[in-house]
């Protein structure tokens, strides 16, 4: 299991289709974390996550349409493409790239998260 340092204070917002063990695993390494309400649609749930100055993670790959979403205008959106989604390689995915990237340069920017590594969408 890896460890994050709790000396980066992030906020996420988890979309209704993540796994709620992340959300568990993410408060337990420090991080602010809140789900998205049900039913919520996908410009409500990104104006929420803009309002509340939150990362956005989901599974949804509509999310990296950067003429909808456009990365400069969030505080982060981070899809995940991991099949089969089981907890350990979410949190392995998570972990690496937010211990491979500062903090600040997360914010404006969108991740697409692959079980052995990531993609940049700027």
């Amino acid at each position: 299991m890896f460890h994050l340092s709790k000396k980066i204070r992030l906020k996420f917002l988890l979309d209704e289709n993540i796994d709620v063990r992340l959300a568990s695993y993410l408060k337990n390494q420090g991080f602010s974390v809140s789900f998205s309400p049900k039913g919520i649609g996908d410009q409500s749930v990104i104006e929420l996550a803009q309002k509340e100055k939150r990362i956005f993670i989901s599974n949804d790959v509509d999310f990296t349409d950067t003429l909808l979403y456009p990365p400069k205008m969030f505080f982060g959106i981070i899809i995940f493409r991991i099949h089969p989604p089981r907890l350990d390689k979410l949190i392995t995915s998570l972990t690496q790239l937010l211990t491979k990237l500062p903090s600040k340069t997360i914010k404006g920017k969108s991740f697409l998260l692959h079980e052995n590594g990531y993609i940049l969408i700027e």
